[in-house]
């Protein structure tokens, strides 16, 4: 039985082997799972607290995925997360395009965990580069989480 991992560095080249997906330390109603980059990012856009060329840079990359990640219009799960396939066409662009937005939020304090699995969970949805999935029970390994930057404040909104 498979479980979640942790990676503990946003350094890795080589793209997972397993499903992916990037978190941080804001949380969806103060629940698990935490949220992804893309609301988060979001959120960040909100604060106001980016200088123009981090603005300029965050709005280019979301640009960018916009124009190459499909966007389903209704899940029927609500507690459906999204990861990456590991076998996506242009996986490696893709994976280097979400470590670029994930450094950018921790220049902001975000917290970001990079989990891999090969059980996401139930799969409600599903095109050539995600999937969402609502998790198993034993989707996330629970355990001591490796914080790249904290800021308390921004655990839930």
């Amino acid at each position: 039985m498979d479980s979640a991992t942790q990676i503990t560095s946003i350094a890795p080249i080589e793209t997972p082997s397993g499903f992916f997906r990037f978190e941080t330390n804001w949380y969806a109603h103060n629940r698990h799972p935490q949220l992804g980059i893309f609301r988060s990012a979001g959120r960040l856009e909100g604060l106001n607290e980016m200088n123009d060329s981090d603005k300029l840079l965050l709005k280019h990359h979301l640009w960018w995925f916009g124009q190459n990640l499909a966007a389903p219009r209704r899940l029927r799960r609500r507690a459906a997360v999204f990861w990456f396939r590991p076998d996506a066409r242009r996986g490696r662009e893709l994976w280097n395009r979400a470590r670029e937005i994930a450094e950018l939020l921790r220049r902001y304090d975000f917290n970001i965990d990079i989990w891999t699995t090969t059980r996401p969970g139930k799969i409600v949805y599903h095109d050539e580069v995600q999937i969402a999935a609502v998790p198993f029970n034993d989707t996330y390994k629970l355990g001591t989480v490796v914080s790249f930057c904290c800021d308390e404040s921004r655990s839930e909104y």
